[in-house]
């Protein structure tokens, strides 16, 4: 340790070669092929691994994720001639805005995510200055799968004119994007008939996700609803 560590001056970068999570293959898929179903948990693990990447800026020079297309940590799935993007892709999608942009140092207060004996930081942050100034970019994850956290940010040096942000989230941590999510629905409805839309779990668990993300449609709208019909 010390300046005169090796690599102290950071005059060499650091390439992070296939980075990502490496699951057991997905049963009934190809073996050796790595295939895996990708959930909001690996979306979670891709913004943590950015944070990393953000803060140590003045040494890593390219990182890479394993895989994008069908195999390890993909962006995209694929079969036949369907398609979607996973969670990990939105993860990529909404930090683009760093592309470019100045590394600004974040000094951040969180209560820890505790499970067993190991214990994180719940929330993890990295900024950046867009490259022409005219924004503060600020990413936030939060690793609790139950425990939303309040924010209070304190910008130094920039007063912003106005402020947007986007949130990725889902009802359960391994919630995850199907190929053929429609029929999934259809078939449980023909299964279990139209209370489980209207009465039952899809109900309840629409009115979960909108309580704790700020929505507004409750169990009983589902149950109250019904069609008009015209002329």
């Amino acid at each position: 340790s010390g300046p005169n560590r090796p690599g102290a001056e950071k005059k060499v970068g650091l390439v992070v070669d296939e980075w990502g999570i490496w699951y057991d293959q997905e049963p009934g898929s190809q073996p050796g092929f790595l295939y895996q179903q990708i959930s909001l948990r690996d979306a979670l693990v891709a913004a943590l691994n950015f944070h990393v990447f953000h803060r140590h800026a003045d040494r890593v020079t390219m990182a890479n994720i394993a895989q994008t297309v069908n195999v390890l940590q993909a962006m995209i799935l694929t079969s036949k001639e369907k398609m979607l993007r996973t969670p990990t892709y939105w993860v990529f999608e909404m930090f683009k805005v760093h592309q470019g942009g100045t590394f600004l140092p974040v000094e951040l207060q969180s209560p820890d995510y505790v499970l067993g004996q190991e214990k994180i930081p719940m929330v993890s942050a990295s900024a950046t200055r867009a490259a022409d100034g005219s924004a503060i970019h600020l990413s936030l994850a939060n690793t609790s799968p139950t425990q939303p956290v309040t924010l209070s940010v304190k910008l130094a040096g920039f007063t912003p004119k106005a402020v947007a942000g986007r949130v990725l989230t889902a009802p359960e941590m391994d919630a995850y994007c199907e190929l053929d999510a429609a029929g999934r629905s259809l078939r449980a409805i023909a299964e279990h008939g139209t209370d489980w839309f209207y009465r039952g779990e899809y109900a309840g668990k629409v009115e979960a996700w909108m309580r704790a993300n700020g929505g507004f449609l409750r169990k009983e709208d589902f149950a109250n609803y019904a069609p008009a019909l015209r002329e």
